[in-house]
């Protein structure tokens, strides 16, 4: 079994949208509740403002799990999948 390459893996997939919403959810209600604005969380996560402002506009088309990984940590979450999990 191969690797799958980025063009395999659409984020549009009807098994993905719903980590999608979660994750689109879950960033909007942590940063809010944590007193982040898009750009201290950014800073804090190592991303660009862009990559959190999309996110919470809803305009990822692709994210990789580093960037999930990211902004758990910068939330203090130590298990990253939880920002894939319903709010």
């Amino acid at each position: 079994m191969g690797r799958a390459s980025r063009q395999d893996i659409k984020i549009n997939e009807p098994l993905l949208k719903p980590l999608i919403a979660n994750l689109i959810a879950n960033v909007k209600a942590r940063r809010v509740k944590g007193g982040f604005t898009q750009q201290s969380l950014a800073m804090d996560a190592g991303l660009a403002i862009n990559t959190v402002s999309e996110i919470e506009q809803e305009r990822i088309e692709d994210i990789r799990l580093s960037t999930v990984a990211a902004l758990a940590n910068a939330f203090g979450e130590k298990d990253p999948l939880k920002l894939l999990r319903k709010p």
